[in-house]
Order: C-alpha cells, then structure tokens, then sequence
C-alpha cells in the first residue's frame, strides 16, 4: 500500500506550472504530471499550448547545462 501526503494519489492532482512569455508577462498553465516532473525552475525553451494547458515543452539545447533529467 502506498500512501500519499493528504491522501491523494499523484494522477488525481493537477499541476501548474507558471511559464514567462515573451513579452514579459507571466501565465500559469495546467500540465500532466509527466510534464511536471520534466521542467524545472529557471528552464527556458519552447511552449506548446492551447488555451491554459501546457501540452509539451522543448527546452533550448544551449541553456540545459546545469540541469539534471529525473
């Protein structure tokens, strides 16, 4: 049996992410946990997105030093 904090599996949540765009605003997106677990803070690179979902994220080969995959 595996128990999670408050109770709820991970594949019921939802996750967000907030993604800074190109003129200078900043919107936060829902994602899949999948996702979730692939970006980190400070990650730049190319969003896909359809209204407020994050559907796949390209991160820029040149700015990936200095971060680990999961």
């Amino acid at each position: 049996m595996v128990l999670y904090p408050e109770g709820y599996a991970p594949h019921s949540l939802r996750y967000y992410v907030r993604l800074a765009l190109p003129n200078g605003e900043s919107e936060e997106f829902e994602c899949s946990l999948a996702l979730f677990q692939q970006l980190r803070e400070g990650l730049r690179g190319r969003a896909v997105c359809k209204g407020n979902q994050l559907l796949a994220f390209y991160p820029d080969a040149d700015r990936m030093s200095g971060f680990s995959s999961v």
